[in-house]
């Protein structure tokens, strides 16, 4: 809860400064210009100064967090392979590497696999929220892990590069999703198939779960 009052205390001021602060910058291609044009024009090159601090703090902790944990778990699923510091050095490097695309070049890449992942992440922690009421049945899991993921495969061709998704392909599957996803141009159409594999899962898992109960009723 810290955590959530926190972040979102953090977002809504990134958005209110966003806001108000059209009329006193320039327009830019990515947030990171405006923060930095924001700052100076409140603080000046104190302003900047300050910035760049927060933003290496913020990103140096999430880029060891996440260097770390992506080691140990893939030196724990392939043993024979590379150690964890090994490891450790590959993440580190190929991050640098990808970190000197640009933030323009980097954003364009992530925003399709973002958009293809968010949807499976969010049920995946709905469902482990649920875990008290359905425990961890794999059939639910499933289900809702399927449909999820076929809803968000169209989020990600709608995500891909303009020449990409006006190829004749990818637009014709488009509007599909377009006709039979409702919501799916505010990035929402994998909320009902999601809805549809976890009823669907949790049908089968009662249906499944039945016949043995019967059967221990029947017993005694």
């Amino acid at each position: 809860m810290v955590c959530v009052i926190g972040m979102s205390v953090i977002y809504a001021s990134l958005a209110y400064m966003g806001a108000t602060s059209l009329g006193s910058v320039n327009r830019a291609d990515n947030g990171g210009k405006i923060m930095s044009m924001v700052s100076n024009h409140y603080f000046g090159f104190t302003g900047k100064i300050l910035l760049a601090g927060i933003v290496t703090v913020a990103c140096l902790k999430t880029a060891i967090g996440l260097i770390t944990s992506c080691s140990q778990m893939f030196s724990e699923m392939f043993p024979k392979s590379l150690s964890y510091k090994n490891y450790a050095v590959v993440f580190t490097g190929f991050s640098f590497a990808i970190a000197n695309f640009g933030l323009n070049n980097i954003i364009q890449l992530s925003i399709p696999v973002l958009m293809f992942l968010y949807p499976l992440a969010i049920t995946l922690i709905i469902l482990s929220l649920l875990a008290p009421v359905i425990g961890k049945q794999g059939v639910i899991y499933r289900w809702t892990t399927v449909l999820t993921m076929i809803a968000a495969f169209f989020d990600f061709c709608n995500a891909l590069p303009k020449p990409v998704r006006e190829t004749a392909l990818i637009k014709r599957m488009i509007d599909l999703a377009r006709t039979c996803l409702p919501g799916f141009d505010y990035g929402f159409g994998w909320v009902i198939p999601a809805l549809a594999g976890f009823i669907a899962g949790f049908i089968i898992w009662m249906a499944k779960r039945k016949p043995g109960r019967e059967q221990r009723l029947a017993g005694n």
